[in-house]
């Protein structure tokens, strides 16, 4: 079950503020299970998976993903799937907050 919804403002360096429900219990090798909302003109900053992996799917909303420096859309039912040594950000540029599973295992 999530827990309590917590505003983060700039997570991982990016724009604005996000809001984050983690999963209080988290499956073996899983690092993080976390439904997060990314409101309009907000973003989750560049960062790399140095020592884990981690898929995010879109659960709604419309946004973009960058992958290693490259942008694609990012809409509802797609998949990033960042590997070890892999960097993503998540940005939404769209009036509809942009809603995600994240999920970051070991």
């Amino acid at each position: 079950m999530f827990q309590n919804q917590i505003e983060i403002k700039n997570l991982r360096g990016g724009k604005g503020s996000v809001l984050m429900e983690k999963w209080d219990v988290l499956p073996p090798h899983c690092k993080l299970y976390s439904r997060i909302t990314i409101p309009e003109d907000c973003s989750i900053g560049a960062h790399v998976h140095a020592n884990d992996e981690e898929i995010v799917y879109c659960l709604s909303g419309n946004g973009k993903v960058m992958i290693d420096g490259v942008c694609h859309p990012f809409l509802p039912g797609m998949v990033d799937h960042t590997k070890k040594g892999g960097n993503h950000s998540m940005i939404n540029d769209d009036p509809e907050p942009m809603v995600i599973l994240a999920v970051i295992t070991e």
